[in-house]
């Protein structure tokens, strides 16, 4: 197979040298005339960050440049050109990122600012060995002025009697709640916080819980004349041994409201409240009822879709017209 060697071509920013190259193809492929020299792969590398782009550069292929690159023995010094590249696209010095740190509160903002990645940029500041001096750069441009320790400390530890959360107390003071626990750990007083924080969420049950329960006929209604949700104060029940008990004595109260509210309600009344009312979210309310219930109700007595026209601006219902159900006949038991 025939060599083929590329003539020389004038570069004008090195002109007057000339480096031929041999290469292995074929006579007939269309190569770029290019001449390639050690000065000039070094050039471009100097501005590229991938050999790809260098290739691209020269207008050769990728192949032809590692040849070339390997024959020469400029591997080595293009790794490296190419590193630096990558790590430090901007050409800063150690004295630019110090001084770009001294605006920057925060070093993962200021690694993302200076490289193409916050990994990368960080390579850059270890490289440099300043990776703890922006650090601490950045933290106080976040925190602000070196803080008075010991007035500091009283402070949080009086406002932290009545707080539950560092987020409680973050927002007594007005900061996130991050810096709060940074703070916190800096002027040592992070774990009496959290001791702090755990004694204000225990919760103390009254001591006639049982008794208090027949009084009401939910836990939802019992929960809420102690201040607490229902599932903590469930939660607070089980941990004190109590909650069968109490669920007990909320049954008894229940199944007695149950049998005297259905006792109670009548067609009329159901009339009547449907009157004053815009949806059956509002009778509900006024009957004291679930909707589920009201629905049954009106579907019992045959007056669901009178009483929506009604609410709607229809016509009033009559009384009179509407027929009481009888009761229901015992079944007879049948003789086997």
């Amino acid at each position: 197979m025939p060599r083929l060697t590329i003539k020389p071509r004038p570069y004008p920013e090195f002109e007057g040298q000339s480096d031929e190259v041999e290469t292995d193809a074929p006579a007939s492929s269309k190569l770029p005339a290019v001449a390639l020299t050690k000065d000039l792969v070094l050039s471009v590398a100097a501005m590229k960050r991938t050999y790809n782009e260098i290739s691209a550069e020269l207008g050769v292929s990728l192949i032809q440049l590692h040849k070339f690159c390997r024959r020469r023995g400029l591997q080595e010094r293009i790794r490296r050109l190419l590193l630096e590249n990558v790590l430090n696209p901007m050409g800063l010095t150690r004295e630019d990122i110090l001084e770009l740190a001294h605006e920057s509160d925060g070093y993962i903002k200021l690694a993302n600012r200076i490289a193409f990645s916050y990994p990368t940029g960080v390579k850059l500041m270890k490289r440099y060995g300043i990776l703890e001096e922006v650090k601490a750069i950045t933290r106080r441009n976040r925190l602000g002025e070196p803080l008075d320790v010991v007035k500091v400390r009283k402070e949080w530890l009086d406002k932290a009697k009545v707080c539950k959360s560092y987020g409680d107390l973050a927002s007594t003071l007005g900061i996130e709640k991050s810096g709060v626990e940074t703070i916190a750990k800096r002027i040592g007083i992070g774990e009496r916080l959290k001791e702090k924080f755990a004694k204000n969420r225990i919760i103390r049950l009254p001591e006639d819980m049982v008794k208090r329960a027949e009084n009401f006929a939910t836990l939802t209604q019992l929960a809420t004349s102690i201040g607490l949700s229902t599932s903590s104060t469930v939660f607070h029940l089980k941990r004190a041994g109590i909650y069968d008990q109490v669920k007990a004595t909320l049954a008894v109260r229940y199944s007695v409201i149950k049998v005297q509210v259905r006792a109670s309600i009548r067609v009329e009344d159901l009339v009547v409240a449907a009157r004053e009312s815009k949806n059956f979210a509002d009778i509900a309310r006024k009957m004291n009822l679930s909707r589920q219930r009201v629905d049954q109700l009106l579907n019992k007595y045959g007056i669901h879709d009178k009483v929506k026209a009604m609410m709607r601006g229809g016509p009033e219902i009559d009384l009179a017209s509407i027929p009481h159900l009888p009761r229901r006949k015992k079944r007879a038991r049948s003789q086997k």
